[in-house]
């Protein structure tokens, strides 16, 4: 539990804010609009993997069956979601 904590501080410190910070200042940056809407999906995709990194630890951590099946349906349907949207912004 304590290796737990102290990983997702080190993650959440070191890795998700410095990379939705930079981020984010990329973006204010640019000046075309669809550079501007391709890089608003790749910061959703950013989030939604450091999510489901997130998701995973607590999953294990947990241990639970009931949670673990409902996390690999709640996974599976993000990854199905994140492979058709790279399909869809490919053609913006």
């Amino acid at each position: 539990m304590l290796f737990f904590l102290y990983a997702t501080i080190l993650l959440v410190c070191f890795a998700i804010i410095p990379t939705i910070y930079t981020s984010i200042k990329i973006y204010y940056k640019f000046e075309a609009e669809q550079l501007k809407k391709k890089w608003i999906f790749y910061l959703i995709g950013t989030i939604i993997v450091y999510i489901e990194l997130l998701g995973v630890g607590v999953m294990i951590l947990i241990n639970d069956p009931e949670l673990r099946a409902i996390w690999n349906i709640v996974d599976l349907a993000v990854v199905v979601a994140v492979v058709f949207k790279c399909r869809v912004a490919r053609h913006l």
